[in-house]
């Protein structure tokens, strides 16, 4: 039966999308905070006592999204070398 109401998730939904993703039995919700902290994680429909909750659709193309991994750099900092350094 469709009620025509799209799936939700709270951050226990987004812990289970991401350990299904990775294959795993779970991850923590606190790791699902991390990956909703992400600045390009969707924005959730809604803030509720509970916590914020995202579209289903919006979290899994989110996750199902190719990112690389490790923090970007900041604008302006410039890379290090080593070499020729006495």
């Amino acid at each position: 039966m469709t009620t025509g109401i799209p799936r939700l998730a709270g951050l226990a939904e987004v812990a289970a999308l991401l350990a299904e993703r990775a294959g795993k039995a779970k991850v923590s919700r606190s790791y699902a905070g991390q990956v909703t902290a992400h600045p390009e994680f969707p924005e959730p429909v809604q803030r509720l006592a509970m916590g914020p909750v995202w579209l289903e659709a919006d979290v899994v193309k989110f996750i199902g999204t190719p990112r690389v991994p490790g923090r970007k750099r900041k604008t302006g900092q410039q890379e290090t070398t080593t070499e020729g350094q006495s």
